[in-house]
């Protein structure tokens, strides 16, 4: 630590100490996205890369817990748009999904293949260029309404990374667990706490999707219309700087006694040596 940092931090008052809280506030605020740019808040389907699970509640929780458990999920195969043509009308009939197949929200198996290669291509160039993985398999959404305009929205809950493997480019796609951690949407926590809505906290250790999402419906349920829709959606989300704003808020008190901080915060002043 340099004299003239530490010359700062020895001469602050309340009133300076005030000052750095605020601009860390500053510092805090300026990491978060709440435009309606921002699919963490206001989640739209994109025909490329969104792909939804087509199960409904009651198989939500077996369908994360496999991936969380270090299994693997297949994608069924719709039939080809072009089976009428080629395809004898016997052998027409669609093939049920098996146990360990995903049935999705698309409708051939040309559409299922496009998204599955769109979404694998974006994950994988977004972490060779910024290190950074962001395909999520979004379980639960919250349908919300913000009591300021009285807009309705859509926001993601629990996020569970995910990839897209494959031995080879002949080879179907499977769904397996990212090297990442779970967790709950960090943007919908600092967007709902304008509201004075404060969302449940995740069992980090031995984390729990049903007991997490009936916590999530305890924690709306005062608010008219809100609502815990159980759906599985898998989509690319970025929200690393989301984390730095938690972190920012958790250790404010640490952050906000460092020096250095200090020294950024409230500048040069007389009697330091500060320049």
């Amino acid at each position: 630590m340099s004299e003239s940092i530490a010359n700062v931090a020895s001469k602050l008052g309340d009133r300076d100490q005030r000052r750095v809280v605020d601009q860390i506030d500053t510092w805090r605020k300026q990491l978060i996205n709440l435009a309606r740019s921002n699919r963490l808040l206001y989640f739209r389907h994109m025909r490329m890369s969104t792909l939804e699970i087509a199960y409904g509640p009651d198989r939500l929780v077996e369908v994360a817990d496999r991936l969380l458990a270090g299994g693997s999920w297949r994608f069924y195969e719709p039939p080809r748009s072009d089976i009428d043509e080629y395809t004898d009308a016997s052998d027409r009939r669609d093939r049920e999904a098996s146990e360990d197949e995903l049935v999705t929200s698309k409708t051939t198996a040309r559409d299922l293949g496009n998204a599955l290669r769109a979404l694998d291509r974006r994950a994988t160039q977004e972490f060779m260029d910024k290190g950074i993985w962001i395909l999520y398999l979004a379980a639960g959404m919250l349908h919300w309404t913000d009591p300021d305009t009285g807009e309705q929205a859509e926001s993601p809950l629990v996020m569970i990374p995910v990839q897209l493997f494959r031995e080879n480019p002949r080879e179907p796609y499977e769904l397996r667990r990212a090297d990442e951690d779970v967790v709950l949407n960090p943007a919908l926590g600092v967007k709902l706490a304008e509201f004075g809505v404060e969302l449940p906290p995740m069992e980090e250790d031995e984390f729990d999707l049903a007991m997490t999402l009936a916590d999530f419906d305890r924690a709306v349920a005062s608010q008219p219309g809100w609502e815990v829709r159980r759906r599985l959606v898998i989509a690319p989300f970025s929200f690393h700087k989301e984390v730095m704003y938690r972190d920012l808020l958790k250790n404010e008190k640490r952050v906000s006694e460092h020096p250095l901080v200090q020294a950024l915060a409230v500048g040069a002043r007389e009697g330091s040596d500060l320049r």
